[in-house]
């Protein structure tokens, strides 16, 4: 009887086309793909001040890997009162072609004056958007 055992080198060679089949393979969801890449990206607001007309300055801190598919990410900044409840929000699109190779940037966001003065600010990279989400975030939208 004949021994079917492989020998190392036919396993590195069935191993490596099954490599190259499934790298030539095109993803069939595009939006999931994009939505697990901006899911890498870190938004980390450093401080931030309300001016007297209610005009907020943040300071954010950006940081993403080092294979950047993305020159800008969409993020919801979320005000809110003493207690913690939901004042209102401003989505911003920040840019990020000053990143270079997953190295964090530092950014300044202004935001527009609120309804009423705000006692908390938060980021939102919203990893796993809703469909109401994907509306605000144009490097989502046209992708299915």
């Amino acid at each position: 009887m004949a021994d079917r055992r492989l020998t190392p080198a036919a396993v590195l060679v069935v191993a490596l086309a099954a490599i190259a089949a499934l790298a030539g393979c095109a993803s069939s969801d595009p939006l999931g793909d994009r939505i697990e890449h901006r899911a890498l990206y870190g938004v980390t607001l450093q401080s931030w001040a309300e001016k007297p007309d209610g005009t907020i300055v943040a300071s954010v801190r950006v940081s993403g890997p080092v294979n950047r598919e993305l020159d800008r990410l969409t993020v919801e900044f979320v005000r809110s009162r003493d207690d913690g409840s939901k004042i209102g929000s401003d989505w911003v699109t920040l840019d990020l072609s000053r990143m270079e190779r997953g190295a964090p940037i530092d950014t300044t966001v202004v935001l527009p004056p609120g309804a009423e003065s705000a006692a908390g600010l938060g980021v939102d990279l919203h990893r796993q958007p809703t469909k109401a989400d994907i509306a605000h975030i144009p490097e989502l939208q046209g992708l299915k």
